[in-house]
């Protein structure tokens, strides 16, 4: 079985990539091409996206689930193949002759929807899930990359003007309908032809179909924001929503990349009974989760203001309000992939049950589980709250007192990060008001958000202070290493870059 290391290795590259290419694509695409025509695109996909929810309902990690869980027998591998195919081909079939009707009679935008109809054929023949369940991650990602590259190389040589909205929505849909056709190529050396009948495809539907209730979930902010807008609004608004949204998903990156590596490990080991050891990851993963999410997303958010205009261009301030608030949504997703991916499709949890001691009187079962979560709700509350109260008086006191005014009033940087180092978001918004270069000052940045603040830190610690395992001094001593590393980083690519 390969590494979970190595196949997180090649994630984690491949989210890396996924991040930088678009810091090469947007500020082109924004510039050519304009908030309004970005828009018109990203309004259309939205829709062809929502219809191609239905071709693959729940099966990212239906499929990904059942193909783990059956990848040491070839015969088995090969019939569970064929059956959950047959199914996705059957609703792709389906969902793209009512799509037809859409894009005939009802969308304004004929040609732009009728193009989508290469991205909805490449959502019938996506066979991601099969590959990420025997863990063939490397293939994926040497595939993904190629046509990544390629179409970054596409879209610089043929994407000149306003007037080629059409030649970008291709190259944009074109490349996973290639990616798709490259999988198909790989396919026969992992499995054979296999007879099937009605009752193998059917046992798959509605086990799938529940797993697409929380794709649907997702979709609403993720999907259905954009046709609201588009509908209720102008086409630049899109544009505006679709530009500041590439910025706010960077730091589900990561954490998408570790629950695509260990959805399949954990299946596979839940069959094989290793309970003990998915609990473990479970931990860890969860630890990485709340401190990646949290520190990237506050970063994000206070650098906006000044990062906006240098990346996008003129013509787009209203990403200025936009990036702040959305992207904090990135800390629950991160949480959220979490333990979906690495408990409740493992243990096929896909109804929640709750299994309470049979002394239990079932009667009160629910007032029972009410007042537990509304306790846990209030504690969780208290806590983070405390810590807020806490630091927000530590920080007057530091500002107000005749002693620090003396000292820091003729050296702001030093203000911003002593009061940085105990609470990210006041340092960041003191050090954006000094007069100092954007190199330095994004420098500095980057560091307070790789240190992340003695707040946060804390406030991570009281929830996982029962692992033994995890050493506070130990790991704020890495955050002051990481923190150093970062600007180093930062600055030398300001002094390249700009």
């Amino acid at each position: 079985m390969t590494s979970i290391k190595k196949n997180f290795l090649y994630n984690a590259f491949y989210q890396v990539l996924t991040l930088i290419l678009p810091l090469i694509t947007t500020p082109y695409i924004s510039r050519v091409m304009g908030a309004e025509k970005i828009g018109v695109y990203s309004y259309a996909y939205s829709i062809a996206s929502y219809f191609g929810l239905f071709i693959l309902l729940g099966l990212n990690n239906y499929g990904n689930r059942t193909i783990a869980s059956v990848c040491d027998d070839k015969e088995k591998l090969s019939k569970t193949f064929w059956s959950i195919y047959v199914m996705q081909l059957f609703f792709g079939i389906l969902v793209i002759a009512i799509y037809l009707g859409y894009a005939f009679f009802i969308a304004s935008e004929r040609t732009m929807a009728l193009l989508q109809i290469i991205y909805l054929v490449s959502v019938t023949l996506d066979i991601s899930w099969f590959f990420f369940g025997i863990e063939q991650f490397k293939l994926t990602v040497t595939r993904n990359t190629i046509i990544k590259v390629l179409t970054v190389i596409a879209m610089l040589l043929f994407v000149k003007s306003v007037d080629d909205l059409y030649i970008y929505a291709i190259i944009m849909i074109g490349g996973p309908l290639i990616s798709q056709i490259f999988l198909w190529i790989f396919l026969k050396d992992f499995i054979d032809l296999s007879k099937i009948n009605f009752h193998d495809v059917k046992q798959h539907i509605i086990p799938n179909l529940i797993l697409f209730i929380p794709v649907i979930a997702i979709s609403l902010y993720t999907i259905m924001g954009k046709i609201i807008l588009g509908n209720m609004s102008s086409m630049t608004e899109v544009g505006y929503f679709e530009s500041a949204n590439k910025l706010t998903v960077i730091p589900t990156m990561a954490i998408t990349a570790l629950g695509t590596v260990m959805l399949p490990r954990i299946s596979n080991m839940v069959s094989h009974g290793q309970h003990d050891e998915t609990q473990r990851y479970l931990e860890k993963s969860l630890i990485i989760s709340a401190f990646l999410s949290s520190s990237m997303a506050l970063g994000i958010s206070a650098v906006s203001n000044e990062f906006v205009p240098l990346f996008y261009g003129e013509g787009f301030d209203k990403c200025k309000v936009l990036i702040p608030i959305l992207v904090l949504s990135s800390i629950f997703i991160s949480w959220a992939n979490v333990i979906r991916t690495q408990y409740l499709i493992p243990y096929k949890k896909d109804i929640l049950t709750n299994e309470l001691p049979k002394s239990t009187n079932t009667k009160n079962n629910f007032g029972e589980i009410l007042k537990a979560s509304l306790e846990n709700a209030i504690k969780t509350c208290s806590i983070v709250g405390g810590f807020i109260i806490l630091f927000s008086l530590i920080k007057e006191i530091l500002i107000n007192n005749i002693y620090s005014q003396i000292l820091f009033n003729n050296f702001p940087i030093l203000k911003s990060l002593v009061i940085g180092f105990f609470e990210i978001t006041n340092g960041i918004n003191l050090l954006s008001q000094t007069n100092i270069s954007i190199p330095l000052k994004l420098s500095i940045i980057s560091a307070l958000c790789a240190f992340s603040g003695i707040c946060i830190i804390l406030q991570c610690y009281s929830f996982v202070y029962k692992n033994q395992s995890f050493k506070l001094n130990k790991y704020i001593f890495y955050k002051l290493i990481q923190s150093i590393i970062s600007f180093i980083i930062t600055y030398i690519s300001c002094i390249i870059f700009t």
